[in-house]
């Protein structure tokens, strides 16, 4: 997923270059967006790999097990966000592309 990501961010600076779709703060606040959805991506790793660890060896208390799973809640709405936002910036770069395009 994180490979995916920072091509999709490569082939909108490379498309920029050409033809100057993104402003330059825009672009600066895409890859921001995209920083923040890898160090998610990595915190999601990290609980995830906890979560497995404490599965085969069995949870100490249901306290220890929903404070993990609220963990996992967090950051798959984090993710969920992310994803929202970088989503709509391109749904609204489309919109303002196919509105110039008509003229």
């Amino acid at each position: 997923m994180k490979n995916n990501i920072e091509k999709i961010f490569l082939i909108m600076k490379n498309i920029n270059k050409q033809h100057h779709i993104f402003k330059t703060d825009e672009l600066q606040e895409e890859e921001e967006n995209i920083n923040d959805l890898q160090d998610t991506l990595k915190r999601i790793d990290a609980l995830l790999s906890c979560i497995d660890k404490k599965s085969v060896n069995g949870y100490d208390d249901m306290k220890e097990l929903r404070d993990d799973m609220f963990q996992l809640h967090l950051i798959l709405g984090d993710l969920e966000w992310q994803y929202h936002i970088i989503h709509d910036d391109m749904v609204n770069k489309v919109r303002e592309f196919t509105s110039l395009n008509k003229e």
